[in-house]
């Protein structure tokens, strides 16, 4: 998976808690972890963003879990027990796309994205796909996701979590 489309545009920023590089952190190493107070009294760092900066990630004083924060509204939803959950998430969600049928059609691509995918070939962090195997079938690539984020952190795939979108949308095959 390369830091420049990770899957739901999640892209986390600075190192973390020595996890690694993780989905997104390298592009985005330099920005600056800033404090907030969210609603219900929770307070923390936001780590990273998804949607292109629409959404926020945030790590949670005390427990250290994350959680996505919606700007416009203040809503807070769990997201994951901490960063590297989140990360394996990311990656599990990679595996269940790679696995999948080529994108069909072109992809359409703003100037600043193709800059830094650009950049990012030309650097060698990001490599040209290899020619793509048969697919695996969508239940079987949906049966492994679900137990390879089971796997990871259980707690984060209740119905009032952030995963719940992208998992109701992964088993009705729109990923």
């Amino acid at each position: 998976m390369s830091h420049v489309d990770p899957p739901f545009g999640m892209v986390f920023f600075g190192a973390g808690d020595g996890a690694g590089a993780g989905a997104g952190a390298a592009a985005d190493g330099a920005r600056e972890v800033r404090r907030i107070e969210a609603g219900d009294g929770a307070s923390g760092r936001v780590i990273g963003t998804l949607f292109d900066g629409e959404l926020l990630i945030v790590e949670l004083d005390g427990s250290r879990s994350l959680a996505v924060l919606d700007p416009r509204t203040g809503a807070l939803m769990p997201l994951n027990r901490d960063r590297a959950s989140a990360e394996g998430f990311l990656e599990a969600f990679a595996h269940y796309l790679a696995a999948g049928p080529a994108p069909s059609g072109p992809t359409i691509l703003t100037a600043e994205q193709a800059a830094a995918k650009l950049a990012a070939l030309r650097a060698g962090i990001l490599k040209p796909e290899a020619a793509r195997r048969e697919p695996v079938p969508h239940v079987d690539r949906l049966r492994i996701l679900r137990e390879t984020l089971a796997r990871i952190d259980p707690g984060a795939l209740g119905a009032s979590g952030w995963w719940a979108g992208p998992l109701e949308e992964a088993g009705d095959d729109l990923l």
